[in-house]
């Protein structure tokens, strides 16, 4: 199913912006299209994209949908991820005036969703696996941060792989014999190399880069994997060491 619902992720500041599309690649390379014009219907997404640049946003499909659901699933999970809230998000709200109000069914589905993001205990840890803290709730994990139930939520169900400098893992599934380093998931040596193509250095992980450089390590990577429209990361051309 090639119909559903996306999103557009500010790899800096975590804001997103919730879209529905009939066909994911040409809605995708739409949106890339009229930013890169300076021509977007949307100013909050379109200011962002000129402040921090293509490189530093990501496309991820979100669920996929039948075509008749989409705009009802769109104002669903705008709601769910508070993208409408400026300090999360950049939709426009209302979404849909004239369609976008909820159904009870729709309630029942956000309470639900809600519920379960919210009350399995969770425990926080660095980057190189050590147990930093524990929370009773996502939400409280979220307060800690200053930031929304569902950034923590995704780092738990492994749509992101960490949020800061963080990993999340429900308490329920922590094994403290498991290996979590984020170092041992993103061990893979990568070169560095100048717009031009020359060499500059190899580094051990794209972790040790973002540490160094601030750059995303996921746009580096998506530099490495060749995902189209990441040409280049930071400034500069990488690949992973065969």
């Amino acid at each position: 199913m090639n119909s559903g619902i996306y999103t557009i992720e500010n790899i800096i500041t975590k804001k997103l912006y919730v879209g529905y599309t009939e066909s994911f690649n040409d809605r995708f390379n739409n949106h890339i299209s009229t930013l890169n014009r300076n021509v977007h219907g949307n100013e909050h997404l379109q200011r962002a994209w000129n402040k921090y640049g293509q490189s530093n946003f990501s496309f991820e499909i979100l669920t996929t949908c039948s075509i008749d659901i989409l705009e009802s699933e769109e104002h669903y999970w705008c709601n769910i991820l508070d993208t409408h809230n400026p300090k999360y998000g950049y939709n426009i709200k209302p979404t849909h005036p004239e369609k976008g109000k909820l159904t009870i069914h729709d309630k029942l589905r956000i309470s639900n969703k809600l519920k379960s993001m919210a009350i399995r205990p969770i425990v926080m840890l660095d980057l190189d696996g050590n147990l930093i803290q524990e929370f009773a709730l996502v939400s409280d994990a979220a307060n800690y941060f200053g930031t929304q139930p569902s950034c923590i939520h995704r780092v738990l169900t492994g749509k992101r792989d960490r949020y800061k400098d963080y990993i999340f893992v429900y308490k329920e599934n922590y094994d403290e014999s498991k290996d979590y380093s984020y170092q041992s998931k993103n061990t893979k040596t990568v070169y560095q190399y100048t717009l031009l193509g020359e060499f500059i250095k190899e580094w051990k992980s794209t972790m040790d880069v973002e540490r160094e450089l601030s750059i995303c390590n996921a746009a580096i990577s998506a530099c490495c994997n060749g995902k189209k429209h990441y040409h280049s990361a930071g400034g500069y051309i990488w690949k992973y060491k065969n």
